[in-house]
């Protein structure tokens, strides 16, 4: 197991509300195992980081990765292989922007879960961290309902059905969708 040092750094950690000057941390077989400031301690290699900025990486838990960049379609209109160009391209441009994990809610084909299966394989590499909702589940008319979008679910049979078949098919988050598109919420 090889130790890594990286050093010469400002740290935030996200529980102070100062950079940490002079930082350094080291990784082993891929976790961190320690850090600090000031005095750093031996490893097998070293990284200087030349006073760049580290911080932990960004949540997204609200993502449609299958739809198109430049619209706002749910990918109702987008082919398989569509949606899947668009996740990965999604993924790629969400890590570069420090996300680290992404929690899906709602897709098209359940492109997420195949993604993840991927990502789980060791095929899939350099995307964040995925927990997947598949497709979401949406009644009859109501937000969602689009080819290959949802689950169309309207007694509370055929939603427990829906769900079993998404958590069978690898979805971690259940996603759900009751307005009729062009109706609003009351508050009273």
């Amino acid at each position: 197991m090889t130790k890594t040092l990286f050093h010469n750094f400002s740290l935030f950690d996200g529980k102070n509300t100062e950079n940490e000057a002079n930082a350094w941390f080291v990784v082993e077989d891929g976790k961190l195992v320690d850090r600090g400031t000031g005095n750093t301690p031996n490893a097998d290699e070293t990284v200087n980081l030349d006073g760049r900025f580290v911080m932990p990486g960004l949540f997204n838990v609200h993502s449609h990765l299958t739809s198109h960049p430049d619209k706002f379609d749910g990918g109702f209109d987008t082919s398989e292989a569509e949606s899947a160009y668009y996740a990965l391209h999604h993924l790629r441009q969400l890590l570069k922007s420090g996300v680290t994990y992404v929690r899906e809610c709602g897709d098209a084909y359940d492109t997420d879960i195949k993604l993840k299966r991927l990502q789980a394989a060791g095929v899939l590499k350099h995307v964040p961290e995925l927990q997947p909702s598949g497709k979401a589940m949406s009644m009859t008319g109501g937000h969602g309902d689009g080819p290959h979008m949802a689950y169309l679910t309207d007694s509370p049979d055929e939603m427990r059905k829906a769900v079993r078949t998404a958590l069978k098919n690898g979805a971690r988050v259940i996603k759900m969708m009751g307005l009729i598109p062009g109706t609003r919420i009351l508050h009273q």
